[in-house]
């Protein structure tokens, strides 16, 4: 998979409706959900750069995802209901690592 930091970045807001904040040079990420630790993310300065397998495992982590599931929502497969979903039932599980 190979996505930019910018194609990311669409991504987060526009499909994941995660609210965007930008400050010191970065973009900072950050999704609220009822009854749920809100999942924080930021993006650099540099939005023509592609996200390689470190820094896309590292962004998974941050979303709390698997990097399969990473790797699902960036190629159109999974939706903002099933990430929803993934957060709910993991925070349910006390798989949450808030």
């Amino acid at each position: 998979m190979s996505i930019t930091v910018r194609e990311y970045a669409n991504m987060l807001c526009r499909k994941f409706h995660f609210e965007e904040t930008r400050r010191t040079g970065h973009t900072f990420f950050v999704l609220r959900i009822e009854g749920l630790p809100p999942v924080r993310t930021m993006a650099s300065h540099n939005r023509k750069q592609d996200i390689g397998r470190q820094l896309e495992s590292k962004l998974a982590r941050e979303l709390r995802v698997s990097t399969a599931f990473f790797r699902d929502m960036f190629s159109c497969t999974k939706s903002c209901r099933d990430y929803c979903d993934w957060l709910r039932e993991r925070h349910a599980n006390g798989m949450d690592n808030a």
